[in-house]
């Protein structure tokens, strides 16, 4: 009788195990969930260094500096040149953005009009003006488009529904 019982324990020692196992497992990745955000930034810690010693390695070898020098002259340019970059480059990115600003609404009314969304575009854009095009120009099938422009709010909460959706049916 006493040989029974003991069988009948061993035999639920996998079992209980197993599930011991599961929960450290749901333990586990609850607690990286919590510290996701801290998880991040010590990984992009990680890379910053990374990428800071790569820089000042070839500094220490060839310039011959000392090893806090060379880190220091590696930040100075990891900051200096895209600062650089953007005194330089700026104006003409901006110039360009705004040619693509003021060109984007007559390149979606044409593709509009090749897909025969006129229909669509055309209250839109004259209650809602021409941001409303890019709405419809992709297809959201949110009913009357009148009745979404309507208001900026609900304009704002289709845009949000529509990415909801271009997110999940992408998955």
């Amino acid at each position: 009788m006493e040989r029974a019982e003991k069988s009948g324990t061993e035999s639920e020692l996998p079992f209980v195990r197993r599930v011991l196992t599961v929960f450290g497992l749901a333990a586990l990745a609850s607690a990286a969930w919590a510290l996701a955000d801290i998880l991040l930034l010590i990984f992009g810690s990680v890379l910053v260094a990374v990428l800071l010693r790569a820089i000042a390695d070839p500094l220490m070898a060839y310039v011959r500096i000392p090893e806090r020098g060379a880190l220091i002259l590696a930040v100075v340019l990891v900051i200096s040149l895209p600062a650089a970059a953007g005194i330089f480059l700026g104006p003409e990115l901006s110039r360009e953005m705004s040619g693509l600003y003021d060109g984007l609404p007559k390149a979606f009314a044409r593709v509009a009009e090749v897909l025969q969304l006129g229909s669509f575009t055309q209250p839109c854009k004259a209650s809602c003006g021409q941001q409303a095009i890019i709405l419809f120009a992709i297809g959201a099938p949110y009913g009357n488009p009148t009745d979404i422009c309507a208001s900026s709010r609900q304009l704002t909460s289709r845009r949000v529904k529509l990415r909801k959706n271009l997110f999940f049916s992408a998955i």
